[in-house]
């Protein structure tokens, strides 16, 4: 069945090497049927399990279709390529052709599929490679931000800032949370509005900078609804029990539901907070070294994926 079918991709791959020839007769390529068959076998040698010589075809029929300024559908086979190249492991190349797909997918006027690969793509790298994956979440964000979606931009935007959080960078999860939550302002969506004020508290004192943390929550007392929230009194029993160096009811606080249930790098952060703050008066001032040392001994506790 096998040899079948690498007999049959073989067949089209020679009418399409044939459609790209020129003559004294035939001036142009003929580039749309030359696609039409490299994707036909393509498709043959994904099915004989030959998945080397598919990807190879696939970037014969996106280059074919290229040529014929057929963008989106160029696009579509350098995704199959690229995800032919994820499934082998090949990661750095698939990465480079889901971002060429990108590309042609915006020159086609279909940002929503760019900003879609882009995040597909950062998806599938974030435990293979997490700076590639926040990189890509960025890269989709500039792409719907430019055609004014900001919507469509906090979803790769907070995606981003929790693998940031989960890195420890968390000067640039503060940058990144705090246009998050501003674009929440700006649609009024106050729920997300409370959670981003909640996120940014636990980011300044995972950077052991308490007194950010309180100056965030005096600045939200503003938004509707803030103070009355669950996130809101969250955040205000929090920064009261950190100020009055009240480490048991600090520890509570942040073992409580609310904390356990956040997105899980939220949630192993306040897990380490709660140790390095909590434990009676005086621990208030855990350290940002020893939160990276307390979240290595509990990286086994919480699938980070």
């Amino acid at each position: 069945m096998a040899d079948r079918r690498v007999s049959e991709a073989n067949e089209h791959i020679a009418q399409a090497e044939k459609s790209l020839k020129t003559s004294f007769f035939k001036w142009q390529p003929d580039f749309d049927t030359a696609a039409d068959a490299y994707q036909k076998a393509a498709v043959c040698l994904r099915n004989a399990k030959k998945f080397k010589e598919a990807k190879d075809v696939y970037v014969k029929a996106a280059e074919a279709h290229r040529s014929n300024k057929a963008y989106y559908h160029a696009a579509k086979n350098y995704e199959q390529a690229a995800l032919l190249l994820k499934e082998q492991e090949e990661f750095e190349e698939s990465v480079h052709l889901m971002q060429i797909a990108a590309k042609l997918y915006r020159e086609n006027g279909t940002v929503d599929s760019a900003a879609q690969t882009l995040e597909k793509t950062a998806k599938f790298m974030e435990p293979v490679k997490v700076d590639v994956a926040i990189s890509l979440y960025l890269e989709a964000v500039d792409v719907v931000m430019a055609e004014d979606r900001p919507r469509q931009a906090v979803q790769s935007m907070a995606a981003a800032a929790r693998l940031l959080v989960r890195q420890q960078q968390y000067d640039k999860a503060v940058d990144l949370i705090q246009k998050e939550r501003d674009l929440h302002f700006e649609s009024e969506n106050w729920a997300a509005v409370h959670r981003s004020v909640l996120f940014l508290v636990l980011v300044h004192l995972a950077r052991s900078d308490s007194v950010a943390a309180e100056k965030v929550l005096h600045a939200s007392l503003r938004y509707e609804g803030f103070t009355e929230s669950e996130f809101g009194q969250a955040v205000d029993q929090l920064v009261r029990a950190i100020d009055e160096q009240d480490g048991s009811q600090t520890s509570a606080i942040l073992s409580a539901p609310l904390f356990k249930y956040l997105d899980n790098d939220y949630a192993k952060l306040a897990k380490t907070l709660a140790s390095q703050y909590g434990g009676g008066p005086g621990k208030g001032s855990g350290s940002t070294n020893e939160i990276g040392a307390q979240e290595e001994e509990d990286e086994g506790e919480f699938d980070l994926r």
